[in-house]
């Protein structure tokens, strides 16, 4: 089957006609043919646009190059052979100047089926041709919307620093037409300094072949505006090197730069401020240290003597009396002399001037002595003491004296925090690993409300049902304790619910692996 081909015929004589139709099926294709012989009836069917048009040179009143003229004006890509019986060179060339694509003598209409296919072709490759122009013109239009629609200043220059192309951004930023602008150098067009700059930039990009980044300052209409600059070489018609630039505007983040760094000015100026409080608030802490040891030292001698000279007082017969007055004496002297000692304590602690006095300790001798040293407490306040020790602890490697302070500072708040028939056990026990000691003290008092629990290592911390129930104390004991034994690189944890009693473990590091009863 042929390929199909509508075909107009212009001809008055139908025998010449078929011959057409008959010459073009036998090169392969299969033509529909309209014959047409006046100009009303081939207008009429140049409309209906058909692929190829053959027309006689010679008609009674409506010849070749009429036809040609009307062709151009209803249907200009239709491409048009022209046929005729005679025709001399001067006749082709004037079918060919009017728009024919090709002409024929009826005697060798063997080339028509070739001349067919390439008017077919010439039709397709003008309209290929068309198509490309729109393309070129679309995509022209779309980039030149593109850049002109585009936020930040662009352009482009040639080698010789005229501009080609600005944006409206452009224009704004240099405020000055596009008019003005395109045609003429940097240098013909704006402010003399900034336009130095920009062909300086320029240059450099045609010269380097290499993208430039700048930061620049624009005059703009609303006044100078930051920019950084993006330069780049590319090539324009006919390959004439040229250079593109690309603004965008930072001014906005040159201002929060320097507000930043106004900012970071006034923080320095605050930090240094606070230093200088801060080593002001450590001289005053370094004195309040220095005066609390003072007068704790002062006030220990004193007390010393008055708790001696009670004793002697104690051994004489005294007058009725005397002797619950003495007890009471030596009673309200222990406990100033036990503040005194917490006081220096903290000090130290504060001072960081803890100094151990490492020896070799046995923590379940440690564990008695406490517990008979907080017995007779223990008893005037109806609590009963237990303690639970396993047959052999390993010895501990530590500062005895620190550590008694330790263990005596945590019975006597299980005592003083346990009702009267409460108990407080103590109890030692050694980690599977043998590396550590673990010894805790468990009461059966009010314990610490949830929430506090977090802060009862705090210096002068007190918990809230102790400030209810008028319970003494500094709030200094369990924060030395704790310095203590971190110092002894060691740990010390708290379990408590209201109502339920308070676990204090201490864990401490043995000396080695050799135990002792």
């Amino acid at each position: 089957m042929g390929h199909p081909l509508t075909v107009l015929i212009l001809e008055d004589n139908p025998d010449d006609a078929e011959l057409l139709a008959i010459e073009l099926t036998a090169a392969g294709f299969a033509p529909e043919c309209t014959r047409v012989e006046d100009e009303a009836a081939f207008r009429a069917a140049l409309r209906q646009a058909p692929d190829v048009l053959i027309a006689d040179y010679h008609l009674p009143q409506f010849d070749a190059l009429t036809a040609l003229k009307v062709a151009v004006e209803v249907a200009p890509d239709v491409p048009v052979i022209v046929v005729s019986g005679v025709m001399d060179e001067e006749t082709c060339v004037r079918s060919l100047r009017h728009g024919a694509v090709d002409y024929l003598l009826k005697d060798r209409l063997t080339r028509l089926g070739p001349a067919v296919r390439h008017a077919l072709e010439t039709k397709e490759r003008e309209a290929a041709r068309l198509r490309a122009e729109q393309d070129a013109r679309d995509a022209g239009t779309i980039l030149q919307s593109l850049v002109d629609g585009a936020p930040t200043p662009i352009y482009l220059a040639d080698d010789l620093g005229r501009f080609v192309l600005v944006n409206r951004a452009f224009e704004t930023a240099f405020g000055s037409s596009r008019d003005h602008l395109v045609g003429r150098t940097a240098l013909d067009t704006i402010e003399v300094e900034t336009a130095r700059g920009i062909a300086g930039r320029d240059r450099r990009c045609l010269t380097d072949r290499t993208v430039q980044e700048a930061e620049e300052v624009l005059p703009g209409t609303a006044g100078p505006r930051t920019y950084v600059s993006i330069r780049y070489p590319m090539s324009i018609q006919g390959g004439s090197p040229a250079v593109a630039a690309v603004y965008t505007d930072i001014s906005r983040q040159k201002e929060t730069e320097t507000e930043l760094r106004a900012a970071k000015a006034d923080l320095r100026a605050q930090a240094d401020a606070l230093a200088e409080a801060n080593a002001e608030l450590q001289k005053l802490d370094a004195m309040r240290n220095r005066f609390i040891a003072t007068v704790s030292h002062e006030l220990r001698t004193p007390l010393t003597s008055i708790l001696s000279l009670t004793q002697v007082l104690g051994d004489d017969d005294l007058v009725p009396g005397g002797r619950e007055i003495v007890a009471t004496i030596e009673r309200n002297g222990q406990r100033l002399l036990d503040l005194i000692e917490t006081l220096l304590a903290f000090a130290k602690i504060e001072g960081d001037a803890i100094r151990l006095n490492l020896t070799e300790v046995d923590p379940a001798e440690l564990v008695r002595t406490c517990r008979a040293a907080i017995e007779p407490a223990a008893s005037a306040a109806d609590v009963t003491l237990a303690e639970h020790l396993p047959e052999r602890l390993p010895p501990l490697r530590a500062d005895r004296q620190q550590l008694e302070r330790v263990l005596l500072n945590l019975l006597g708040n299980a005592v003083k925090f346990s009702p009267g028939g409460g108990t407080t056990t103590i109890t030692a026990d050694v980690l599977e690993d043998g590396g550590a000691v673990s010894i805790a003290v468990r009461d059966t008092g009010i314990g610490i409300p949830a929430d506090e629990v977090k802060h009862i290592f705090t210096r002068f911390f007190r918990s809230s049902n102790a400030e209810e129930q008028a319970i003494g104390g500094t709030g200094l004991g369990l924060a030395i304790s704790k310095a203590i034994v971190e110092n002894h690189d060691g740990r010390i944890d708290i379990d408590s619910r209201p109502h339920a009693g308070t676990t204090v473990t201490v864990t401490l590091p043995t000396a080695g692996p050799r135990a002792c009863r």
